[in-house]
């Protein structure tokens, strides 16, 4: 080596030792070593990281002349070109072949370029030849560094030999810069990433994420256009998009009213989509259509491809290991991003990761404080202390907070039939108008039968979210829900049905006339608040029922104290004769059976005591014995009373009431005067007996009996079965056992014993000692027929003992009678009529009166009328006053 090649490398090496950037490398170059090898100006060009493209130095220079080298980019004015497939890439592959410079002669096409010779740019600056070598550090390929004259033959083998001596101290320089670059970045990097956390820490929402998006992010890591997704485990992806130009409509729309514009889903995309990645992706925005082609409707990515897009870069986002979302960055400049933004992205995602995280988390817990809220309300509304009217009207009024709509209907469905159903009509912000059967019938023009058919066939047992077209489509399959649609002009429904624990479900319909007001969050709200409603009514329920029951165990206290204080007891049963010991044994042989006893006499025989007798030798003993009279009650009502009815069933039904039959469950009933049943109701009374079964008035629901039951009357009723007045099966399922009572004038020696027991209770009950009978009244007793029985016979010893002086029953003659008084007359009465009474009556007060008709002692007073009302019967009877006047100045 020369002398003067190593001056200059030495001072090379001095002065390179202190670059520390781009601009004074260059201006070291060309001073150092333009005197050592005559070039007119050189070149350097720097790989990326990647080895993709090549950044000429050069030309962030100003004050430097253009390099020559330049003319080998395919675009003379870009600062950086791709590697690959261009003119560089066949020079690289040559220096690595010879591990040496080379020279190449511009006269001259480079072997395998064919596109050289077309470059005017070496004809412009007049160039001849060039020396261009490997910048190498360690092995790795750092560019390309390169040196023109515009003489040919200017660079010989010493040259060529210096200059590869050069290129080494030039790659040590140049990875200096590099890595001082490097540092640089990571610092400009840092402040920024500060920067960005800084805005980022005081996000609270989405809407505040997507503004920090665009106006912190952006200045820092260039895009046109950003996308952010959100994962959510229910709804798979949600889309929200922010553009200031590319989108501005949809900004606008984001950033005012919060919208997510999607849902993608996860299942359904394709898995080479860049946003189910876990790692940075950087692709073109056209391979990305592509990949979404197949979908129906226009893709994003067909619309960013709209705007002008070209390239987009991407990554997920994770918060606590587990992925939250993803997020994207596009530009309209063609290979814009590269490597080196990767990292750069990664740092950014990282902190919108935990952003997003916590505004996530943040929501969630307002979510839920709203759903407890919502839950609250609607349990106040259920439990407070008004009508089921108000009750329900504050639950949709809790509810149109969160769930938009213009008519509510709501009520419990059970047996297919509606309970406290009410519907809604929104007719102000907070104004309500509650619509009766009869105003939908009304407006929708349909009869109450037609009404009653289609919500029969309506079975809605799943929960609904249609909005327009879906709903259109119900309709079509629903006739009552096309009605609904039609009559009020709405556009969407949502239906949610709760289940109730004890029966039925209870219903929860909205409309709107919008055409698309519910999402699925409506849907998902309503479900999260089903438990709640479905809980707080099975609650309300039982204690409707429990009300309900201790009412009616009320009802049986009541009438079992009635029962104690108005019937004997079977040990009250007074008699020795042979036909009443007959009773007895038949008594002591059915009681305790379970068949169905005819009681048959006359009345006042004791027919309800030998009743109370058989339930006392029964088994059924320990519940009360219920008796019911068939004909003390309107033919109308007994079948309520025997069966008990719903409310609403009839006018007059205000509430549930149970029947007879409900009160002698596993108990007797003994239906007193069966003979006096209507026709129609003797059928359901045989359906009872026989099937043991029944359905209370407006119910359809089928309750199970086991009930024993007891008849009696004082009817022939084989005769009435062939008069066609009362059923032969019922007859025949009734004479099971039948027990005949004899009547009094059949065991007369019963009568002094019956005659004795009554008067001591009188003497309890009127307070006045009674000894007992006399002979005469014991022998009038036995001589009487008696056609009211034992009834009769307590009677008359009532009146006898009220009668009676010393404690002594003696004649019982006046009080027994067979036949009635007769009519007594007055003297010299006169059949008239009544005008001709009233004539008379009006002029014998007249006459007494001296006809005076006002005043004091005037006819008026005395016949206690009204003056006018006297004259006016006096003129259409004919009776003058004047006439009177003068019969009694005649007199």
């Amino acid at each position: 080596m020369h002398t003067e090649e190593v001056k200059t490398l030495l001072a090379l090496s001095q002065t390179l030792a202190t670059v520390r950037d781009k601009e004074n490398l260059l201006r070291t170059l060309i001073e150092q070593l333009q005197p050592a090898f005559g070039f007119h100006d050189c070149g350097l060009f720097v790989f990326n990281q990647d080895k993709t493209t090549l950044e000429d130095w050069t030309v962030s220079i100003p004050t430097l002349s253009p390099s020559a080298a330049n003319t080998l980019l395919a675009e003379q004015d870009a600062a950086t070109t791709n590697f690959h497939d261009s003119v560089w890439e066949l020079i690289v592959t040559q220096l690595r072949q010879v591990q040496q410079p080379l020279v190449y002669d511009y006269s001259e096409p480079i072997p395998g370029w064919q596109y050289y010779e077309q470059s005017p740019v070496i004809e412009q600056f007049g160039y001849q030849e060039a020396m261009v070598s490997l910048l190498q550090m360690r092995g790795e390929e750092l560019g390309v560094f390169c040196i023109n004259s515009l003489q040919k033959g200017q660079f010989n083998e010493s040259h060529t030999r210096l200059f590869g001596q050069v290129v080494h101290q030039i790659a040590v320089a140049v990875a200096n810069i590099l890595a001082n670059e490097e540092i640089l970045e990571r610092e400009r990097e840092k402040t920024q990433l500060l920067e960005i956390s800084e805005a980022i820490s005081r996000i609270q929402n989405k809407k505040q994420m997507l503004r920090v998006i665009y106006e912190s992010i952006r200045p820092l890591f260039p895009f046109d256009s950003a996308g952010l997704f959100i994962t959510d485990s229910e709804k798979d992806l949600v889309y929200e998009v922010l553009d200031s130009e590319a989108f501005p409509d949809l900004l606008q729309k984001t950033l005012t009213e919060q919208n997510l514009l999607g849902p993608w889903g996860l299942s359904d995309s394709n898995p080479n989509s860049w946003w189910v990645q876990n790692h940075v992706v950087i692709r073109s925005m056209l391979e990305e259509a592509q990949f979404a082609a197949g979908k129906s409707g226009e893709t994003q990515f067909e619309a960013g491809l709209s705007y002008g897009l070209k390239q987009m870069i991407g990554g997920p986002l994770y918060a606590n290991g587990k992925k939250i979302g993803a997020i994207c960055f596009n530009t309209r400049q063609d290979n814009f991003y590269s490597s080196r933004h990767a990292s750069r992205f990664k740092s950014i995602s990282d902190q919108v990761a935990v952003a997003l995280a916590n505004i996530l988390a943040n929501e969630e817990i307002l979510e839920r404080e709203r759903e407890k809220a919502l839950q609250l309300s609607v349990i106040d509304a259920l439990i407070n202390e008004h009508d089921w009217g108000r009750k329900l009207l504050a639950v949709v009024q809790a509810i149109q907070a969160h769930v938009p709509f213009d008519y509510a209907s709501v009520g419990l469905q059970a047996n297919g039939q509606t309970r406290y159903g009410y519907r809604f009509y929104r007719t102000g912000h907070d104004e309500y108008q509650t619509m009766v059967p009869d105003d939908f019938l009304r407006l929708s023009g349909l009869s109450p039968e037609q009404y009653t058919k289609l919500r029969q066939q309506r079975q809605d047992t799943t929960p609904l979210l249609l909005n327009e077209v879906d709903f259109r489509q119900h309709c079509r399959q629903h006739e009552l829900k096309r009605i609904i649609g039609q009559t009020f002009r709405f556009q969407s429904h949502l239906l949610i049905p709760v289940p109730l624990t004890r029966e039925g479900r209870f219903m929860l319909a909205f409309y709107s006339r919008q055409p698309n007001p519910y999402q699925p969050y409506h849907l998902d709200l309503l479900l999260k608040l089903r438990p709640t409603i479905a809980l707080t009514l099975d609650r309300l329920l039982a204690y409707e029922e429990v009300e309900t029951l201790s009412k009616q165990l009320k009802q049986e206290n009541i009438y079992l104290q009635e029962e104690v204080r108005t019937n004997y007891r079977f040990e009250e049963i007074v008699g020795t004769s042979q036909a009443l010991r007959e009773v007895f044994e038949k008594v002591s042989r059915v009681g305790p059976m379970s068949s169905t006893v005819l009681i048959l006499g006359e009345t006042g025989t004791g027919k309800e005591l030998v009743a109370r007798a058989i339930h006392q030798a029964s088994p059924r003993r320990a519940k009360p014995l219920i008796k019911i009279n068939c004909a003390a009650l309107p033919a109308q009502l007994i079948e309520s009373e025997l069966f008990g009815h719903e409310k609403g069933a009839f006018t007059g039904a205000i509430e549930r009431r149970v029947g007879k039959f409900e009160l002698a469950q596993e108990s007797t009933i003994f239906l007193d005067e069966i003979g006096e049943l209507p026709l129609e109701l003797q059928a359901k009374l045989l359906r009872a007996i026989q099937e043991k079964e029944i359905e209370r008035l407006g119910s359809n629901k089928v309750i199970q009996t086991d009930v024993r039951v007891l008849a009696a009357t004082n009817r022939n009723l084989e005769k009435e079965v062939a008069e066609g007045r009362f059923r032969s099966d019922l007859y025949f399922r009734l004479n099971v056992y039948p027990i005949k009572l004899p009547p009094l004038r059949e065991r007369r020696e019963d009568i002094p014993l019956l005659a004795t027991h009554f008067i001591q209770k009188l003497s309890k009950k009127l307070g006045k000692p009674i000894s007992g009978l006399s002979n005469g009244a014991i022998n009038e007793m036995q001589s009487y027929h008696w056609p009211g029985n034992i009834r009769e016979l307590e009677h008359v010893i009532e009146r006898a003992a009220i009668e009676s002086v010393g404690g002594i029953i003696k004649n019982l003659s006046l009080l027994v009678r067979s036949e009635a008084p007769p009519v007594m007359l007055s003297p010299g009465f006169q059949l008239k009529s009544y005008a001709d009474g009233e004539r008379e009556l009006i002029m014998n007060t007249l006459r007494h009166c001296n006809g005076r008709i006002r005043g004091e002692g005037g006819a008026a007073q005395l016949l206690k009328i009204k003056a006018t009302t006297l004259e006016a019967r006096m003129k259409k009877l004919g009776i003058k006053r004047e006439f009177l006047i003068t019969e009694q100045a005649g007199a």
